[in-house]
């Protein structure tokens, strides 16, 4: 389960920051932590506007800062206001993701909170957004939240795979369990349990139906050895009486669907490391799905 004592959150002015800061405000208060609202502040406009003038580029970043810091302050307030020990930061530095990880190893942050970016395909295949530079550099449990406001009643879900752990951090399933069950006890909300699996499906393989002459057979094996893992690891971590998502399918289909019928309000995921790649990745499945998520993400390694 996470340990939280402080909580760095990413705030971009250029957004209504209202649930993000809604949402440290409760993992502030349930985790008894403190929270730095940080803004990682550039403005290209000022840069393009004072190309010979260094004099008149210090001031207008002066300005810019001091704005931002006033603004800031106001929402730290509130913050103090509802038992929050908070502070605020503004740095004029980029690139975001640096900035955000070395701000949080000076703090000594136990999380990072930022606003969910979704982005098309086309842009996500061309451009390294800061979201996933984050995701592969930090050191620290990251949290994607998406613009929904909670309800009074909250499912929190973790998505496993039992049968991938020899690609994954050891005890990785086992972490998010216990942790999804730690938030579910302390938000409070109800504790979902999400694993997809995938037999290979007959055709894609040429020769995979004359391997395999019984199908189905196999198919149903695949099932009894995936729930066979499921069980036990649930059987180390959560109750019984844990909502359980067993389901045959991609699972890159069907993360999404069960997020939007169970009503998700929070999903715990892992992030896995590939073998000769020196940086963590999500793994192929979970960075298929990330984007078509409509809920909030929390990553731990």
């Amino acid at each position: 389960m996470m340990n939280i004592s402080k909580i760095l959150v990413v705030i971009d002015p250029k957004k209504n920051n209202d649930i993000l800061v809604s949402r440290a405000r409760r993992f502030a208060l349930i985790y008894g932590a403190s929270v730095e609202l940080y803004v990682a502040a550039y403005s290209s406009a000022i840069e393009s506007s004072y190309w010979f003038d260094k004099e008149g580029l210090e001031k207008a970043h002066e300005g810019y800062l001091h704005g931002k810091q006033v603004w800031l302050s106001g929402i730290v307030k509130a913050l103090k206001g509802a038992g929050v020990q908070a502070e605020g930061c503004v740095e004029l530095v980029k690139p975001l993701h640096r900035a955000v990880l070395d701000r949080c190893e000076n703090v000594k942050a136990d999380l990072i909170m930022m606003q969910a970016e979704h982005h098309s395909v086309m842009v996500r295949a061309l451009f390294t957004n800061a979201d996933w530079h984050l995701i592969r550099e930090s050191n620290v449990p990251l949290m994607f939240v998406n613009n929904n406001e909670w309800g009074s009643h909250v499912n929190v879900a973790a998505a496993v795979d039992p049968l991938h752990a020899d690609s994954q951090p050891e005890g990785l399933d086992d972490q998010l369990l216990e942790t999804a069950h730690d938030l579910a006890c302390r938000l409070p909300a109800e504790l979902h349990v999400i694993h997809a699996y995938e037999p290979i499906p007959s055709g894609v393989i040429a020769e995979f139906d004359a391997i395999i002459a019984d199908y189905e057979i196999y198919r149903d094996k695949v099932r009894d050895r995936h729930r066979e893992e499921l069980d036990e690891l649930l059987k180390r971590n959560v109750e019984s009486s844990t909502i359980v998502h067993f389901e045959e399918g991609i699972p890159a289909r069907v993360l999404p669907q069960v997020v939007s019928e169970a009503e998700i309000d929070l999903i715990v995921m892992g992030a896995i490391s590939r073998s000769g790649i020196d940086k963590f990745f999500l793994g192929s499945t979970a960075e298929r799905v990330i984007d078509h998520l409509r809920c909030d993400i929390l990553i731990l390694k």
